[in-house]
């Protein structure tokens, strides 16, 4: 045989042992490493299966559901309504509602209420007249806009809210559990002459339950002065029940809010604040 032929014939020899690509060879041109089919490497497979799924699990059941939930604000959904008495008089000293206002905690744990209150207003309305209406309109529209209290202004009455009609607490409960709603329903005179009131709410939270230590035994409670502005207050407690009113109470302070803050860094204060148009014919 020709040596040139002869060479050929070894190398395509060479191709089909190495297995190339159309070389004919009936070995394949790549193998899986013995080691791949061994039963204690399919068991690691599946147990790194079951540590994934078990960290997905921790991820969505616990941190999702539990830690990030825990870490928000106590919070509580607030309503309120105000409508007259059905099939009531109206007695001859003015009007009476019936106002409803309800709590809800729509969150995944229980939220611990602390000293609330809630007052009503009568709103005075006066006609803006003159030739300066609409000058006086425009600054005081300025004003509000650059105040901090979320106010407002019209032009064509002057709105202002006037002495309390009605305070008083709202929930003596000490906690809402998730998913319940606690209700109080009040009867109040609203008296003659006044064509709308404005309802507050102030309500403090705290995610986890408050011990006797904090406020150094003292509880929160509200006091109102004669123009009816009201201000925090902490006050001594005796056998569990509050003391004398007013007695030995001070403000509530800047170090008071630090140290409920460190007792509880999600506490909060939910407030409402609505406005009530009285029905016609029924404010006179």
């Amino acid at each position: 045989m020709p040596r040139d032929r002869e060479r050929g014939a070894q190398a395509d020899a060479r191709e089909r042992k190495q297995g190339m690509p159309g070389s004919g060879s009936d070995r394949a041109w790549w193998r899986p490493p013995s080691w791949s089919g061994s039963p204690l490497l399919h068991e690691w497979i599946r147990s790194g299966g079951i540590l994934i799924a078990a960290a997905w699990g921790v991820y969505t059941f616990i941190y999702k559901d539990i830690y990030v939930p825990s870490r928000q604000p106590a919070h509580l959904n607030l309503e309120a309504s105000l409508k007259p008495v059905p099939d009531r008089p109206t007695p001859a000293g003015g009007l009476e509602m019936l106002l409803e206002i309800k709590a809800t905690n729509a969150s995944s744990r229980r939220v611990y209420l602390l000293a609330n209150i809630w007052t009503l207003r009568g709103i005075n309305l006066a006609t803006r007249t003159g030739a300066n209406a609409n000058r006086e309109f425009i600054q005081e529209s300025n004003l509000v806009l650059k105040d901090d209290p979320v106010l407002h202004k019209e032009r064509g009455v002057d709105r202002s809210t006037g002495k309390p009609i009605a305070i008083g607490r709202l929930l003596g409960d000490d906690f809402i559990d998730p998913d319940n709603t606690k209700y109080r329903s009040i009867l109040v005179n609203i008296p003659t002459g006044t064509n709308a009131v404005e309802l507050s709410v102030i309500m403090p939270l705290l995610s986890k339950q408050p011990q006797s230590s904090l406020f150094s035994g003292q509880r929160l409670a509200w006091e109102a002065d004669e123009l009816g502005y009201i201000k925090l207050m902490l006050c001594p407690t005796k056998n569990g029940s509050s003391s004398s009113p007013n007695s030995r109470c001070r403000e509530f302070g800047e170090k008071d809010a630090i140290a409920l803050n460190q007792f509880d860094q999600q506490n909060s204060t939910e407030s409402l604040d609505l406005q009530f148009g009285l029905p016609l014919g029924q404010s006179k």
